[in-house]
């Protein structure tokens, strides 16, 4: 049936690709369910880059990429280190297109457009919120904020939630003291 010299390696479990002949015989295929609307599959020999709104798995050649090289130099000099060519992006597991750059801030606003049967469109905004943590190793109060990095839409019947992930970092190497989060105080103008 489908071609299988053709695969598309950025979306290697996608529903395969039709020729001309092979759309001849048979005119009715499964074709992709979610398409980006700046390019749609109008004919069989389109050949659109794969989109999508799922996490893109580090096997993936968008992610793959961006892994560095992992060579006999590698190996003999650098290893168990990351490769100097090695791009943090890699650990994105969102489509490019879905990447926040800079950070988000809270209060975005959000739309979602034919994505869900019971809502043709579905709009709000992130709540207003910001987070830090405080930690006492034994030398003075830290404080670290934190950022927004990730939000998960989880529109499943019956679930129908978005989940916001912050993040920070800041040196432990003691771990000493307890790290408590709190929220940041937000002066708001008027």
């Amino acid at each position: 049936g489908y071609l299988e010299d053709e695969a598309i390696e950025e979306n290697p479990i996608g529903v395969g690709l039709v020729d001309e002949a092979l759309f001849r015989e048979r005119h009715e295929w499964p074709a992709p369910q979610i398409e980006h609307e700046a390019q749609p599959i109008r004919t069989v020999t389109d050949r659109p880059k794969p989109a999508g709104i799922a996490p893109i798995s580090p096997f993936w050649k968008e992610r793959a990429e961006l892994a560095g090289t992992y060579d006999d130099e590698w190996l003999q000099n650098r290893h168990p280190l990351l490769p100097p060519d090695f791009d943090f992006a890699f650990w994105q597991a969102a489509p490019r297109d879905q990447i926040s750059d800079p950070w988000l801030s809270g209060d975005e606003p959000f739309e979602l457009n034919r994505l869900l049967p019971q809502f043709e469109n579905l709009k709000g905004s992130l709540p207003k919120v910001a987070l830090k943590v405080d930690i006492d190793q034994g030398n003075g109060v830290q404080v670290a904020q934190m950022v927004l990095d990730g939000v998960h839409f989880d529109m499943r019947p019956s679930v129908g939630r978005v989940f916001l992930t912050w993040r920070t970092a800041f040196p432990w190497p003691a771990r000493r003291g307890l790290p408590r989060l709190s929220f940041v105080d937000r002066v708001e103008t008027v």
